[in-house]
């Protein structure tokens, strides 16, 4: 049995929904330093990348920091952006609800 994998679905209104929120988060991640933003990039397959990174194989690209390092950071940049999101007043759906 194959169960579909969904966490990664987009739903879109229209064809200029996906190109205006890929905007949107490239702002919101030009606010953060570079170490937060590769370390997001790497986490979430962001930009270029095409891979969701482990925490060990993220912690080995950022130069041997801890795992936890690498938690730690991810949660707070997460933090981060929700709250420089709602400063640039970005609203989400009411219909969506995070993985």
């Amino acid at each position: 049995m194959i169960i579909k994998d969904t966490c990664n679905m987009i739903y879109e209104e229209d064809p200029g929904t996906a190109i205006d929120n890929r905007e949107l988060v490239h702002r919101l991640l030009d606010t953060l330093t570079p170490r937060r933003r590769r370390c997001l990039e790497l986490r979430y397959g962001v930009g270029r990348q095409q891979y969701c990174y482990t925490l060990e194989e993220t912690s080995r690209v950022l130069g041997g920091v801890g795992r936890n390092w690498v938690r730690g950071c991810e949660v707070t940049t997460l933090l981060l952006l929700r709250e420089r999101s709602r400063r640039m007043g970005i609203q989400y759906s009411r219909d969506w609800t995070p993985p």
